[in-house]
């Protein structure tokens, strides 16, 4: 996809350039019957070049030289979606890795607890219902283990996709620290500086300025000079020939057009900073509370017991499946919304 965008940039660029050519020159040739006879025919060469008022080849390049750098602009901007499409994905991928940890961890647990309830039960110690229970805490454990998989498994599909269809491998389990920054307001601004949507949107309400002022200048003469020749007779006359163009009707209503263009323009940038101002904002302050909320759970872990010391309890007898299950069920929420909260 990316380098598909490189060549469309490119024409764009190229297109870009041709706009500012000068128009091809004119070649002409007429033979004329002479009458009556004897009066002799008549045989006319021209060649002209026609040139547009100096002013408006300076409007004409500013405004090619805007539109390559608005290819460039938009190229980066679709190159910088395509690669947060794919951090966004591994940053799924690092929460189903760290969750797989846990719930296989629960599922060898879950398998074990149900062999020694079985053991009980075969020898008369435990009860139909403790043997419902850890069977049922079996069927569950392995149903989350098997899911996760599967949703780990179409996220790294999904990576592959966006890497040509290459696959690729992600094995880490935990997050870098996310520093926020301390003041939005200085921050947002390097943002939407560094932001190539904006800034192409910036340069487009530029041209449009631009385009207003070439509308205007087109309403100059355009020249058009060439040599010409006329044969008749045996006679032949040469020389230079000038000629002035002036823009009566075609360019009229070019400069309202290009105004409303401008105007058009103007609101689209405003509305497009608003618009980024409000979701960064908006992002920056969830952000903050989740960061808030994620420490939190991290506390709130720590004075959990976690799945092995609930194990071993259950093992030495100190509580029974049903606290087992109570404690167990509370580990697994706090993890989860922490794993969450920091994803």
């Amino acid at each position: 996809t990316i380098k598909a965008l490189q060549r469309a940039a490119e024409a764009s660029k190229i297109e870009a350039a041709n706009s500012v050519r000068l128009p091809d020159p004119r070649l002409g040739a007429g033979y004329l019957l002479g009458s009556p006879k004897g009066e002799g025919n008549r045989f006319d060469l021209s060649l002209t070049q026609e040139f547009d008022f100096p002013t408006v080849y300076a409007w004409k390049k500013r405004i090619a030289r805007g539109e390559s750098s608005i290819a460039d602009f938009r190229l980066h901007a679709e190159r910088k979606k395509i690669l947060l499409e794919a951090a966004e994905i591994c940053i799924d991928i690092i929460y189903y890795n760290a969750l797989d940890l846990e719930l296989y961890r629960n599922l060898g647990n879950a398998r074990s607890i149900a062999d020694a309830v079985q053991e009980k039960f075969d020898k008369g110690i435990a009860g139909q219902l403790d043997l419902n229970k850890a069977k049922l805490n079996l069927i569950s454990a392995t149903k989350a283990y098997q899911s996760n998989l599967v949703e780990r498994q179409s996220s790294l599909l999904e990576l592959a996709r966006l890497n040509a269809g290459r696959a690729v491998e992600l094995e880490v389990c935990e997050y870098e620290p996310t520093i926020l920054p301390e003041d939005f307001e200085v921050w947002y601004k390097s943002v939407e500086e560094n932001n190539p949507e904006l800034q192409a949107l910036k340069l487009e309400r530029q041209q449009a300025e631009d385009a207003v002022k070439l509308a205007k200048a087109e309403w100059l003469p355009s020249f058009s000079v060439g040599y010409e020749s006329e044969f008749i007779n045996g006679t032949s006359l040469q020389g230079v020939a000038v000629g002035l163009r002036v823009p009566l009707w075609e360019k009229r209503g070019s400069v309202r057009t290009a105004k409303a263009k401008l105007t058009a323009a103007k609101s689209m940038e405003q509305s497009a900073f608003n618009t980024f101002y409000s979701q960064l904002k908006t992002a920056y302050n969830r952000a903050l509370s989740l960061q808030k909320i994620n420490r939190e759970y991290i506390t709130l872990l720590e004075g959990i017991s976690g799945t092995d010391i609930l194990k071993k309890a259950l093992d030495k007898g100190e509580i029974d499946l049903i606290d087992y299950y109570t404690e167990l069920s509370i580990w697994y929420d706090a993890y989860v919304e922490t794993l969450a909260s920091a994803r």
